[in-house]
């Protein structure tokens, strides 16, 4: 049986002190809160990754999402026939919805997320409600810091754009970390994905046009017997995570190729600020992300 272990201190639902009622309309009710009680290990898991994906980081930051999913455990004890190792961690099946390859994480926020802005239709989930609630707050931001005579849809697209990379960005750290836990769970884990879950994200991520297997592409083999294109293997985890680190490696030579037309100006800002005394991190975001959370795990 598969549980989530309880947390060892808990802020009670039920304040003696009542909320006045101007507090009471500021109060956000954008988001699903479901009820922690009635929750499945399912939706609990769910729930944890949209959570740290969408909400900011200053109330979700990424040091935390493991310790959250570790709460999720297995009650029952292996039988005698069966080891621990052998069982496996039940997260190796609760996350497998959740759990996205590198090119499914580029089509997600450069084909899925930008048609469904275009579309501004109702949210259809709980992750389509979460996605819109981050875009608005993001956007309102950044609209009131837009200097005026700016024209609009310029600087609209501008910002989706740049809010695009910045969520795109937080979904591939957060896939490299499940990647990361699976690999270290006890369990099978070189194959993260059953036939029925692949036929699944293919369905809810459709290719594009130039990605899509057409019958004039000659370099597939077929069965011979049926005439039908052979399935390519699906990848391990290892395979997968490498993916994500050879994206990451990408990100980090671009990064360094247009910080270097910059570093006349941050060396002089650099000398400034040493010589008042003051220390600055120069890391980006994928150091910070290697040395501060990946590396103490």
């Amino acid at each position: 049986m598969v549980s989530v272990a309880n947390l060892r201190y808990s802020v009670p639902t039920n304040p003696v002190v009542r909320w006045l009622a101007t507090q009471e309309r500021n109060l956000n009710k954008e988001l699903p809160y479901p009820d922690e009680a009635a929750e499945t290990p399912e939706e609990y898991v769910c729930r944890i990754y949209l959570q740290f994906l969408w909400l900011p980081q200053s109330i979700m930051p990424l040091q935390f999402l493991i310790p959250a999913l570790l709460r999720v455990t297995c009650t029952s004890q292996p039988s005698a026939t069966t080891s621990q190792e052998s069982a496996g961690h039940p997260l190796h099946d609760l996350l497998r919805a959740i759990l996205l390859t590198s090119r499914a994480a580029s089509q997600k926020y450069h084909t899925r997320i930008p048609d469904l802005i275009a579309e501004e239709n109702e949210p259809a989930d709980s992750e389509e409600e979460y996605m819109w609630y981050a875009y608005q707050k993001d956007k309102n931001a950044e609209e009131e810091r837009l200097p005026e005579g700016q024209v609009e849809y310029e600087a609209h697209e501008r910002l989706k754009a740049a809010w695009l990379e910045k969520y795109e960005r937080r979904e591939v750290q957060i896939q490299m970390l499940l990647h990361f836990l699976l690999i270290s769970l006890p369990g099978d884990h070189a194959a993260p994905y059953t036939k029925s879950a692949q036929a699944a994200i293919a369905d809810s991520l459709p290719l594009p046009p130039s990605l899509s297997p057409t019958k004039s592409k000659k370099r597939k083999h077929k069965d011979r017997g049926t005439g039908r294109a052979l399935d390519p293997p699906p990848q391990s985890l290892e395979e997968r995570l490498e993916s994500y680190m050879d994206k990451l490696a990408m990100w980090q030579l671009m990064h360094s190729v247009d910080s270097s037309l910059n570093r006349g100006r941050h060396m002089s800002g650099s000398a400034a600020d040493k010589g008042k005394g003051q220390q600055t991190d120069d890391r980006d975001w994928m150091q910070v992300f290697c040395e501060d959370v990946v590396e103490p795990l």
